[in-house]
């Protein structure tokens, strides 16, 4: 009995795979099969705890949403950036509410922003989520004296 040579091609292809497999899986690797990339992208020590920050936009019929980054021109990698790392989350969001009502007509702006910031509890570690709301101010700030 003969075994096609399309056969064995497939069969060796399968066994080099399982092999890769496995010598990945005995290193440890924290990628996805077959590529570079990740599957633990957002590493956080224990001692860290990782925040959400959401931006709830009121409009100006009352009605209230959750803005995206898509909603800013934005990735939601782009807004995460913009606003978990600032100094000043309720200038950094302000200044996004103001860029989001640049060039809209007056019914569809922003007439309330606030900054929603929850720091996220992790399994095992003893402490409460905990939630935080700014006000983001839509005005721009006044220069600064000596500033022109």
């Amino acid at each position: 009995m003969r075994v096609p040579l399309a056969q064995w091609a497939l069969s060796a292809l399968f066994v080099v795979f399982v092999m890769a497999q496995v010598l990945i899986g005995m290193q440890r690797t924290e990628d996805w099969p077959l590529t570079a990339m990740p599957m633990f992208a957002q590493y956080f020590p224990s001692d860290l705890v990782p925040v959400r920050i959401t931006l709830v936009a009121t409009m100006q019929d009352g009605t209230e949403r959750e803005l995206t980054g898509a909603d800013l021109g934005l990735t939601e990698d782009e807004l995460h950036q913009r606003l978990v790392f600032q100094q000043d989350l309720r200038e950094a969001c302000g200044a996004l509410g103001r860029s989001f009502n640049a060039g809209r007509p007056p019914a569809l702006q922003l007439w309330k922003l606030v900054a929603r910031r929850e720091g996220i509890a992790r399994p095992g570690i003893p402490r409460e989520t905990s939630r935080l709301e700014y006000k983001c101010s839509l005005v721009p700030p006044p220069p600064r004296p000596g500033t022109p």
